[in-house]
């Protein structure tokens, strides 16, 4: 298996400091503690994108309607063109340009991503492609999330689509407006810096920690993951490591949702995490890359949130909990984080203690558990506080 090169490594090196890429690089001194927020309780604004579907699909028809979720109020449909190939039609949602994420959900080692989306007529449909690990085209239960701002105030945060996979390297490009978006108002941009080596950069954005998602796109087997990310000069920025199915760099196309500190998902409704350690039984994330909305509807401690754990059962057999948030009406999605091919997926998520448990699979590049660290993103629909 090839790995990058030290070309590739010293090229990060220059144009960001890979602020993120050691075991505890991303963490710096903490601005405040979670107490300190100005959410409360009672904060029931819109402060994330407006128009937002999801879906857990575990084969055609309507997705379950406890995990699937639609703000237009229309249905959701999945249809199937063949093995591994799916449609899932957001009815209500169509328009030019928004976002979409994937992962396969399960225990064994397949892996799914975006094929394509798009506006028909009043409705949007995300095309899925699930692959084995060997790069076969396989049938896979999978999450889909596709969301867009409205114009309003959609809180802070960039997502772009990359729309060149081999461009010339060290040549940084301004992506296809249509399929970007900067609360900043800023010009997203990505620059190759080798085979399966990107770096996007979202001006504007320069606050510590956040969270980001990151899906392989295209009609190949192709996967990506997130290898760091920071501010630097006003800027976040993020690094993208691509892989074929062998585990060797690949050019490809993905897409990328960052998500600003203290902002998530569907309303400002879910959490996130960066599991920091790929080793620890049960740890803390570090509090610049965690956040849960979730809120204690009764205690007397206005803008108290909830809390995030993750640990490690077995090799590549994780976990992430969050507290005060609902199991329902939610969507988990899981990014792999380092510079090697190893990838993740839910498994499955469900009530527990206060809160849910999302349960997740790790392997390496040919499919095998490994233990690695990752990002953990936890969008949903419900109000604060379990249900």
């Amino acid at each position: 298996m090839r790995k990058f090169t030290s070309r590739a490594a010293a090229k990060l090196f220059a144009v960001a400091g890979l602020l993120a890429l050691s075991s505890q690089a991303a963490c710096v001194t903490d601005v405040g503690t979670e107490g300190d927020t100005e959410e409360t309780a009672s904060q029931g604004d819109q402060l994330s994108y407006a128009p937002i579907g999801f879906a857990s699909v575990f084969g055609t028809g309507a997705p379950p309607a406890l995990w699937a979720y639609n703000s237009s109020g229309g249905g959701i449909n999945v249809t199937s063109s063949g093995t591994g190939l799916y449609n899932v039609t957001f009815a209500g949602l169509g328009s030019a340009g928004g976002n979409v994420q994937v992962v396969a959900i399960g225990t064994n080692n397949s892996r799914c991503k975006v094929g394509s989306w798009g506006a028909s007529g009043s409705d949007e449909v995300v095309h899925v492609r699930c692959h084995t690990a060997s790069g076969s085209l396989v049938n896979s239960p999978f999450v889909v999330r596709f969301a867009r701002p409205d114009g309003g105030y959609d809180g802070n945060g960039a997502y772009l689509w990359s729309g060149w996979a081999a461009p010339p390297e060290n040549t940084p490009f301004n992506v296809d407006p249509t399929y970007s978006w900067n609360s900043s108002g800023g010009t997203n941009r990505v620059v190759r810096l080798d085979d399966g080596l990107y770096q996007a950069f979202l001006p504007g954005l320069s606050g510590a920690g956040g969270s980001v998602e990151i899906t392989a796109y295209g009609g190949g087997s192709e996967h990506c993951k997130v290898g760091g990310w920071g501010a630097l000069s006003g800027e976040t920025f993020v690094n993208v490591y691509c892989f074929s199915s062998t585990g060797a760099p690949a050019n490809t196309n993905f897409t990328l949702n960052y998500l600003a500190p203290k902002q998530v998902g569907a309303y400002n409704y879910g959490a996130y995490l960066w599991a920091h350690s790929s080793t620890g039984s049960d740890y803390v994330p570090s509090s610049i890359y965690s956040h849960n909305t979730g809120t204690d509807l009764y205690s007397s401690c206005p803008g108290y949130l909830g809390d995030n754990t993750a640990g490690r059962w077995a090799t590549g057999y994780y976990y992430a909990r969050h507290s005060l948030l609902s199991a329902l009406h939610s969507a988990p999605h899981i990014t792999a984080y380092g510079s090697d091919s190893s990838y993740c997926k839910p498994s499955t998520w469900d009530s527990w203690g206060d809160g849910t448990e999302v349960r997740l699979r790790c392997f390496n590049g040919t499919g095998s558990p490994v233990n690695t660290r990752f990002v953990e993103t936890y969008t949903s629909s419900l109000t604060r506080g379990p249900s």
